[in-house]
């Protein structure tokens, strides 16, 4: 797998220790977070995600035995500080990551 050894990537993943990429797939086919386990790889291909380096998401893919279904361009990636819950919703593949502050309705 080819490593992220640009400068500002390293300033950015430095930036983000106390931050997670949640890893989803915004099209619809195969959703990755619903379909795949989170892992170290995850915040790797996350970092890719955000410096669209097409090169190591499909290295990555393929070391997560994902590339069969999911292409590059059809992932996204947002951050969120460590610890905050979140959910991801799917329908038919596409997937939505919902925050507590998205949500504007009580279950009674």
């Amino acid at each position: 797998m080819r490593s992220l050894q640009n400068m500002d990537i390293k300033k950015d993943i430095t930036m983000k220790e106390n931050m997670i990429g949640i890893v989803y797939t915004h099209t619809y086919g195969a959703g990755f977070s619903t379909w795949n386990d989170t892992s170290e790889l995850n915040q790797n291909l996350a970092h890719a995600i955000e410096f669209e380096d097409m090169l190591a998401i499909k290295d990555i893919l393929v070391e997560l035995e994902c590339s069969e279904y999911l292409e590059p361009e059809e992932l996204s990636v947002v951050w969120v500080e460590k610890g905050t819950n979140y959910r991801i919703d799917e329908y038919d593949g596409s997937e939505t990551v919902v925050l507590p502050m998205h949500l504007d309705k009580t279950a009674i």
